[in-house]
């Protein structure tokens, strides 16, 4: 009798886990998340400060795992790479002059 009250008992509570997991069992996506963000509270981060040129998702839209938010204004990165190209033009220069001047000992 009491073998036959523990097999029901364990029968009952096998059938309510299942029926508690079929009930409460959510499908996770990693990609999607649902919710809504207070852009005023957000933090967004750059490698490089700079002025917002282009703000490609507004309050209440959807967005995607490697969605361009925004984008910087990169006149000033331009400019700099400009410069740094310059001289190493110039150190390239100097060096090929070096180079060609360059008297090996006998």
């Amino acid at each position: 009798m009491k073998k036959s009250v523990l097999i029901g008992a364990a029968s009952l509570a096998v059938v309510m886990l299942f029926a508690w997991a079929l009930l409460f069992r959510q499908s996770i996506d990693p990609d999607k998340a649902h919710g809504t963000v207070d852009i005023q509270d957000s933090l967004l981060s750059f490698e490089r400060a700079g002025k917002i040129v282009s703000l490609n998702a507004d309050e209440g839209s959807q967005v995607k795992a490697h969605d361009v938010l925004a984008v910087l204004d990169s006149k000033d990165l331009d400019h700099q790479i400009r410069i740094q190209f310059a001289q190493c033009q110039a150190e390239q220069s100097l060096l090929v002059l070096n180079f060609k001047s360059f008297d090996p000992p006998p």
